[in-house]
């Protein structure tokens, strides 16, 4: 609560946390399934065995929040349905990448997929559009546009100077659109496709993406960072 104390000091309005199920089990989680049995089969517990696990984690969330105050914080390798009520923001996947929009289409557009959990449990985040040399920035305007007309939480990384003036003149558009907080676009074809492409709002106007405009490297083997 210190830490979080002072960096709300520094004057800051929102906080990520990140990696605490990681500090807290010692290991990589893979599945709920695998995280528990860690913890069952007697390798790792808290010295208090008469708390169980999820009300530990829910108290550490607790103290986050208590201390960030009003300001918005979003759990990051958090787990979601402990997070819900808790904290505003949630990230609901992995990361997306400045290296290969490829890891961003199977990271960030994937986790849109999330969408029936945003403002209902918190608001959504996807994760950053991460702008840089290596990749299209077209396509990754298309993503944080996405990001803005769904109303989940709309981020982006920039490198100084790397897009042009028609490109910070979208950018600027769709952070005033997400601004407004009026996102109300779901996704047509929920059922259909794990990349959803077609969006519609309540008077039925659609919008249409084309992920697969831009080809930038392997689809089966992807780094995040070089």
């Amino acid at each position: 609560m210190e830490d979080v104390k002072r960096i709300k000091s520094w004057g800051v309005d929102l906080i990520k946390h990140d990696f605490t199920t990681i500090d807290i089990t010692g290991i990589q989680p893979l599945t709920a399934e695998q995280q528990s049995a860690h913890f069952i089969d007697g390798k790792r517990n808290f010295y208090d065995k008469t708390r169980t696990l999820a009300t530990i984690i829910k108290d550490l969330y607790g103290a986050i929040q208590t201390a960030a105050g009003e300001i918005d914080v979003i759990g990051c390798n958090t787990i979601g349905h402990l997070t819900a009520g808790i904290h505003s923001v949630y990230r609901v996947g992995n990361d997306t990448s400045g290296q290969n929009f490829e890891w961003t289409k199977r990271h960030g557009v994937n986790s849109i997929m999330r969408l029936p959990l945003n403002n209902a449990f918190y608001n959504v985040d996807p994760d950053c559009a991460a702008f840089t040399d290596m990749v299209n920035a077209e396509i990754n305007l298309d993503y944080l546009e996405l990001c803005a007309i769904t109303g989940m939480t709309t981020l982006a990384s920039v490198t100084p100077h790397i897009l042009n003036g028609d490109e910070l003149k979208r950018i600027r558009g769709i952070f005033q659109l997400a601004d407004k907080n009026q996102g109300n676009y779901g996704i047509k074809n929920y059922d259909k496709n794990s990349l959803p492409d077609t969006y519609v709002d309540a008077l039925g106007n659609e919008k249409k993406y084309d992920w697969d405009k831009i080809y930038d490297g392997s689809r089966t083997v992807l780094m995040w960072a070089k």
